[in-house]
């Protein structure tokens, strides 16, 4: 390799799955109120196990791979030993934040919403605003945020009025990439391409929750 590539190592690839799987699921109970179904927890975290199968994550370091409580403990495992942030993350974390405020969102007001996710304790680490020195509108933007994802998440959990919102949620998402140019990488494991004829399904590490994968006959 060159000296410009760096190689990403199992475990740092593991923890940004985790980032976006066993979190997300963390995240939808707290603003929720409430856990998901485990099937749903175990459908989605299966998703997120094929995805690191197709980025590369050897199926034996995937901490998706045997359910919620082992990617809690792969994730708190990691994490002792890889976070301590410093001078560089308190700018990184700011910088990020800045970059993305807006208007209705701005940048004081979503360090508040990351300080209520993360505690006092590592928001403190990474230099995030204070309740305390933040102005009136920033905490009512802040109230606003967990005001209104609390109850669409509420809503989404409903039996019937939950398919409309996820019909909608749908439709938006397919709007917001048909719309906004799309980046695209190498995957280490390209999808199979469909089979109009079948497919016959073999022992493989990965990308079926049983333990199998589909191959072209």
């Amino acid at each position: 390799k060159s000296q410009e590539e760096v190689a990403i190592n199992q475990e740092d690839m593991a923890v940004t799955l985790l980032a976006f799987s066993y979190n997300v699921i963390i995240g939808i109970a707290i603003l929720k109120g409430s856990q998901l179904k485990e099937e749903d927890q175990a459908a989605y975290l299966h998703v997120w196990r094929y995805i690191g199968f197709l980025i590369g994550i050897d199926d034996q370091h995937n901490p998706c791979n045997k359910g919620m409580e082992f990617a809690r403990k792969r994730l708190e495992s990691i994490l002792m030993h890889v976070l301590h942030p410093d001078e560089s993350s308190a700018k990184l974390v700011n910088q990020v934040l800045k970059a993305t405020g807006t208007t209705f969102m701005p940048y004081e007001a979503r360090g508040l919403v990351l300080r209520s996710l993360l505690g006092s304790e590592w928001s403190d680490k990474l230099e995030l605003p204070r309740y305390e020195t933040a102005s009136l509108g920033v905490r009512l933007c802040t109230w606003w945020f967990f005001t209104f994802i609390g109850w669409y998440t509420y809503f989404c959990s409903l039996p019937f009025i939950g398919r409309a919102f996820l019909m909608f949620h749908t439709q938006l998402l397919r709007l917001i990439l048909w719309i906004t140019p799309v980046q695209l990488f190498p995957l280490s494991h390209p999808p199979l391409p469909r089979n109009k004829g079948g497919a016959k399904i073999l022992p493989s590490s990965c990308p079926s929750r049983n333990s199998t994968k589909m191959t072209q006959t």
